[in-house]
């Protein structure tokens, strides 16, 4: 299920996510761009950790700028996602 991140810091670029047993979805609002992150690629110390940030709503994207941006085991566009 898709669900709307809280965003409490107001300066986010995570604007949805959907999370699974061992993956992490993250919808971004510049160019409606989908990133999936699982226990593979980058691992699942890191999913765990943007879960937990997830469902905080404060944190998540800076933790993934700073630890896995690029390492993710799948993009998409939001359309192709959907």
């Amino acid at each position: 299920m898709i669900e709307k991140y809280k965003n409490i810091s107001r300066n986010a670029g995570v604007i949805h996510f959907q999370i699974g047993d061992n993956f992490i979805e993250l919808r971004f609002n510049n160019a409606g761009l989908v990133y999936k992150y699982n226990g593979m690629k980058p691992g699942i110390v890191h999913v765990s950790n943007m879960k937990r940030l997830t469902k905080s709503g404060k944190g998540l994207t800076t933790y993934r700028n700073k630890e896995v941006k690029s390492y993710y085991s799948k993009k998409s566009s939001w359309t192709d996602a959907v």
